[in-house]
C-alpha cells in the first residue's frame, strides 16, 4: 500500500474550515487505496466547546481510516496570539517534523502550508511532493518565495481555474498545475432529519421562511459581508446562522436590533459540530454566500459551504464571483447578485420567498450538480496528477 503524509500545522480539531477540509481529504486519500498519516502539532485547544471532543473522527463525521500523529512544539498561541508565539510555533514543529521523518516511511507528502513544504525541498524530489495553494503571497518578497517553491514540487493544486492562471503567472510549472475545486461528502446527508423537526427544535413556525448561513463569519481578518444580509432582511425573515465566533455574532445581533427587526427572528444556533450542520441546512428555504468582492473571494477561494448547500437541496443565493461561477450557474443552480449589493439582495429574497417553484428548482439542480465534487473524486484526480494511477 503506498504511503502518503498530509501535514498540517493547525490546532485540531479546530472551529476553522481548513481543519474540516484537511480531515475530509484525508479520509478521500485512505478511500483511494493510500496508507495516510495526518501529521499535526500538540497544540492547547482553547476553544471552550472543542476541548471535550475525544474522538476528533466522530466530531467531523469521518471514518477512522487514517492515523494521526501529533508532534511536540512550543504553543504560546493561545497566550500571546502574535508573530512571535506563531513562529516559535511554526519552527519547533518543523524541527520535530524532521526528527519524525528521519525514521518514518514516507511516499507522497501533501500540504496546504508553504512554509512546511519549504522546509521539506531538501528531503524529498520534487515528484513526491504536492503543494495545495489556498491564497497567494500578497508581498513581493512572498510572491517571489511562492513562486520559486511552486517551481520545485511534483503537483500544485489550486482551488480555482483563475487562481491556477496566477500561480502560472507567478512562476508555476504549467504542467504541473491542476484545478481541484472543494467538495463535499455525500454520506453526511444521509438520514438528516426533516424540515419540520428541525425547525420544531429551534423554534421556527413551519411555515416561517427562513434564510441561512453557515460557517465562520470572518476569514484571514475580512468579513464574510453578512451585514448586508442583515440590511437586507426584513420583518418577515428569519435569520438563521450557524457559526461563529461569538463576538461577530452578537456585533451582527446588534446590527439586525438597530434596524428594528424582531429579536426572535436572529436565530443563531453558534458553532456546531460539522455533522450537525446539515440538518440546519435543510431546515432553510434560502441559503446565502455575501462574500465581498476581493482578490481572496473573487479568485482564490472555493468556499465548502456552497457544495453543502448545494447538496441540501436548497435554493441559493450568492455573490456572483469568479470563483463562484466555475461551480453554479445563474438561475440554473443558483442565484447570482452582484456582491455588497443591498438592493439586489432584497429583489433576490422577494423573488424567491414569492416563488416556491424557482427555488425547487434551483434546489434539485444545484443537488444533482454537486455530486460530481465529491472528496473521493478530488483525491483520486490529485493522485493522478502526481502519477499514482
Amino acid at each position: 500500500m503506498a504511503h502518503l503524509i498530509y501535514i498540517a500545522n493547525v490546532r485540531m480539531p479546530s472551529e476553522k474550515a481548513n481543519a474540516y477540509q484537511i480531515m475530509q481529504m484525508c479520509e478521500a486519500f485512505a478511500q483511494e487505496g493510500q496508507q495516510v498519516r495526518l501529521i499535526v502539532p500538540r497544540r492547547r485547544n482553547d476553544q471552550p466547546e472543542l476541548q471535550h471532543v475525544d474522538d476528533v473522527w466522530e466530531y467531523y463525521g469521518i471514518e477512522p481510516v487514517f492515523d494521526m500523529v501529533r508532534l511536540p512544539c512550543i504553543d504560546l498561541i493561545w497566550l500571546l496570539n502574535n508573530r512571535i508565539a506563531f513562529w516559535l510555533q511554526t519552527l519547533t514543529f518543523i524541527l520535530a517534523l524532521w526528527g519524525w521523518l528521519i525514521i518514518n516511511r514516507v511516499g507522497l507528502v501533501f500540504t496546504r502550508d508553504p512554509l512546511v513544504m519549504t522546509a521539506l525541498l531538501w528531503r524529498f524530489p520534487r515528484a513526491k511532493l504536492i503543494y495545495e495553494v489556498h491564497h497567494k503571497f500578497r508581498s513581493e518578497r512572498g510572491k517571489r518565495l511562492q513562486g520559486w517553491l511552486m517551481q520545485r514540487v511534483g503537483v500544485v493544486v489550486s482551488l480555482t481555474h483563475a487562481m491556477a492562471n496566477q500561480l502560472i503567472a507567478m512562476g508555476a510549472d504549467p504542467d504541473c498545475v491542476m484545478v481541484a475545486h472543494d467538495g463535499i461528502r455525500l454520506e453526511r446527508f444521509t438520514d438528516v432529519p426533516s424540515r419540520e423537526a428541525t425547525r420544531q427544535q429551534i423554534g421556527i413556525a413551519p411555515h416561517a421562511f427562513v434564510v441561512c448561513y453557515a460557517g465562520r463569519l470572518h476569514t484571514m481578518n475580512m468579513g464574510k459581508g453578512l451585514d448586508v444580509l442583515v440590511q437586507a432582511a426584513d420583518p418577515e425573515t428569519i435569520f438563521l446562522l450557524v457559526g461563529g465566533p461569538v463576538a461577530h455574532v452578537a456585533a451582527l445581533r446588534d446590527l439586525w436590533q438597530e434596524r428594528g427587526l424582531p429579536a426572535g427572528h436572529f436565530v443563531a444556533v453558534g458553532s456546531v459540530p460539522p455533522v450537525e450542520v446539515p440538518r440546519y441546512l435543510v431546515a432553510a428555504d434560502v441559503c446565502v454566500i455575501t462574500s465581498p468582492r476581493n482578490e481572496f473571494f473573487a479568485h482564490e477561494t472555493s468556499p465548502m459551504k456552497l457544495f453543502e448547500y448545494m447538496m441540501a437541496g436548497r435554493a441559493i443565493i450568492a455573490s456572483d464571483l469568479p470563483s463562484t461561477r466555475e461551480v453554479v450557474r445563474h438561475q440554473k443552480s443558483a442565484y447570482l447578485i452582484p456582491p455588497s449589493d443591498v438592493g439586489a439582495l432584497v429583489d433576490a429574497l422577494n423573488l424567491l420567498r414569492h416563488n416556491a417553484a424557482l427555488r425547487e428548482n434551483l434546489g434539485s439542480q444545484a443537488k444533482q450538480d454537486v455530486k460530481a465534487y465529491t472528496w473521493q473524486a478530488r483525491a483520486a484526480r490529485i493522485l493522478r496528477a502526481a502519477g499514482v494511477r
